[in-house]
């Protein structure tokens, strides 16, 4: 079984300390989240930036916040900076 971890963290850094712990426990995945106070893909890029193994997705970037283009170039920057382990998930929120 496979198993993955929303990081919850309200500050950056602590997104990145519980990745780094999340890989060393061994989880296959952690997953950000996005709201109007925190950017996800800057969240992302930082935490892809400090692990080398797990894989890294947005639970919901949203889909309206940014144009496709942008949205489609930050996904390229991180998966670029994650060796490839990067999983995008949009959606439209509520």
């Amino acid at each position: 079984m496979k198993y993955g971890l929303i990081l919850g963290s309200a500050s950056i850094q602590g997104q990145i300390d519980t990745a780094i712990k999340a890989e060393q426990a061994g989880f296959e995945s952690v997953w950000g989240t996005e709201f109007f106070n925190a950017n996800g893909l800057v969240r992302l890029a930082a935490v892809a930036s400090r692990n080398s193994s797990i894989q890294i997705g947005s639970a919901i970037a949203y889909a309206f916040m940014r144009t496709p283009m942008l949205a489609a170039t930050g996904a390229v920057g991180i998966d670029g900076i994650s060796g490839g382990r990067l999983f995008l998930g949009t959606g439209v929120g509520a």
